[in-house]
């Protein structure tokens, strides 16, 4: 089963997925999520959340993109001293770090 999250690929993208980890009920973060766009309810992108080593991470695994738009788009919205800025987005590691609350498991926190 697919799970959907309204939400747009750039801005609030990272915020947007801890919500939505922070509010599902009795289900895993773990899997495939896909993004949709807020302003055109179009797919924007899948991004895969994954554990390692008791940690969990969020990355971009496949783009929907208009036939006008970069086919390999670099990451422009990140900050300039962020080591991601200028890089390329397909297989970019968007979530970092979260971890699971021990006292209620729907909740995911202290990433990057």
């Amino acid at each position: 089963m697919k799970k959907i999250l309204q939400l747009s690929f750039v801005g609030g993208l990272v915020t947007m997925l801890m919500i939505l980890m922070t509010s599902v009920q009795a289900q895993s973060a773990l899997g495939k999520w896909k993004t949709i766009d807020d302003e055109t309810n179009k797919p924007r992108s899948i991004i895969e959340i994954y554990e390692q080593n008791g940690k969990y991470y969020g990355k971009v695994v496949e783009m929907f993109l208009e036939p006008d738009e970069e086919q390999d788009p670099k990451c422009k919205e990140c900050d300039e001293d962020d080591p991601r800025y200028n890089q390329r987005v397909m297989g970019m590691v968007i979530l970092e770090n979260l971890v699971q609350d021990k006292n209620d498991k729907n909740t995911y926190e202290d990433g990057d």
